[in-house]
């Protein structure tokens, strides 16, 4: 029987649970969430982007520390 020796992750366990950040956006209006997957913006929260990809121009991302969908046409994207 082979044996393979598999080393360790050298990159930290969080890197691996931690979405990564497509971008920033700056909430242009409020937006109060409907249900738990969606994410409340206050105008002038700054957005972390993970994804684009949802449907109908929803992205996903965060806001202190809470994450959810929330709908592109509400925030501006702009520079890290």
């Amino acid at each position: 029987m082979t044996r393979f020796f598999v080393p360790p992750s050298s990159a930290p366990f969080w890197s691996v649970l931690t979405p990564k950040v497509m971008g920033v956006a700056i909430a242009r209006y409020d937006f109060s969430s409907r249900d738990t997957r969606e994410l409340s913006l206050q105008e002038g929260d700054v957005v972390k982007i993970y994804t684009k990809t949802g449907a109908n121009g929803w992205w996903r991302g965060e806001v202190n520390g809470r994450v959810g969908w929330f709908p592109s046409t509400y925030v501006e994207e702009g520079e890290e």
